[in-house]
């Protein structure tokens, strides 16, 4: 471990650059949810069985790219899932809600009139990353 740490400081120092890379994997999400259940029906997994297998897929996934990662010699601490973040983590989400809490309090979060988009296959809401638009299309 000392070894690690004495050879990612001497490529900092040389590069001239102070650095802390903390890598972390986006684990939830309609493309997980979907990949996690390929192989079935949507209609026989309830929501929490749905959320469980995809992040059993997401463990799954986010441990082969950190090996393939580590590969590649991309430098950061990839000796234990401490180093790492995934969204799954319930530290995380309190992160999460703690900053838009604060956010809130500021005054920078509101209600207004904004539209829900829906998965009528997937059965869910999409985020807006999530839509695909039809660039020749033209309203009436």
């Amino acid at each position: 471990m000392q070894i690690l740490k004495d050879i990612t400081n001497r490529y900092k120092l040389l590069k001239g650059f102070r650095i802390h890379y903390k890598p972390g994997w986006d684990c939830h999400g309609l493309p997980i949810e979907i990949k996690a259940i390929k192989n079935s029906y949507i209609e026989t997994f309830g929501p929490l069985e749905t959320r469980s297998k995809a992040k059993e897929f997401a463990k799954r996934t986010a441990k082969s790219q950190r090996n393939c990662f580590r590969r590649c010699g991309v430098m950061a601490n990839w000796m234990d899932d401490l180093g790492c973040y995934y969204t799954y983590d319930k530290t995380y989400e309190l992160r999460e809600l703690q900053a838009f809490y604060k956010l809130y309090c500021e005054g920078l979060v509101f209600r207004d009139l904004k539209p829900v988009h829906w998965s009528p296959s997937s059965k869910t809401a999409l985020a807006e990353a999530e839509l695909e638009y039809n660039e020749s299309h033209v309203s009436r």
